[in-house]
């Protein structure tokens, strides 16, 4: 009995991984070395705003890209109301929002975290689009408790928008 209690609480304790997958519509038509600086706009329709966790996600992004995009690319990133050389558009198209904490409580039954987006990057004076891409990250019941918050996918996402950024600089 004590063995299959064991594995039982495992498979409930195991949590999801992120799986990610971008679809790039555009790819980047020239080099970002002209540019010096860039700001973050994160939107959404009127449905997707209305969910509750929305600022969170919203916040998540904001925090998560910012934070990476001067060390990483050395691009000065700006608040989103001063003139950027540059914009990461963010639209949160969908999104099932799960915490880290459910994860850590709850294993695989706190839920499914998804996180759809259409992201551009856009040339300011011009509104000329440079980049764009589709993204989908979705957990899955195979690996540990870690892995599929919603948190943790905003973090996958924000690597891969700074890591093509990187590679166009």
């Amino acid at each position: 009995m004590k063995k299959l209690f064991t594995v039982f609480l495992v498979i409930i304790i195991s949590g999801c991984s992120t799986t990610s997958n971008i679809k790039t519509e555009q790819q980047f038509k020239k080099s970002l070395k002209g540019y010096s600086s860039i700001t973050i706009k994160i939107i959404a329709d009127t449905d997707v705003m209305n969910n509750s966790d929305y600022n969170k996600v919203k916040e998540n992004l904001l925090t998560s890209i910012g934070e990476k995009i001067t060390p990483r690319t050395g691009l000065q990133h700006l608040p989103a109301d001063n003139a950027a050389d540059l914009s990461i558009n963010v639209e949160v198209k969908s999104f099932v929002y799960t915490s880290q904490g459910a994860r850590i409580m709850f294993g695989i039954m706190s839920g499914k975290a998804e996180l759809n987006t259409d992201i551009s990057l856009v040339e300011n004076k011009t509104g000329k689009v440079l980049w764009k891409v589709h993204t989908d990250t979705s957990s899955k019941t195979s690996e540990g408790i870690f892995g599929g918050s919603t948190t943790t996918q905003i973090e996958t996402l924000s690597d891969q928008i700074i890591t093509h950024l990187q590679d166009s600089i």
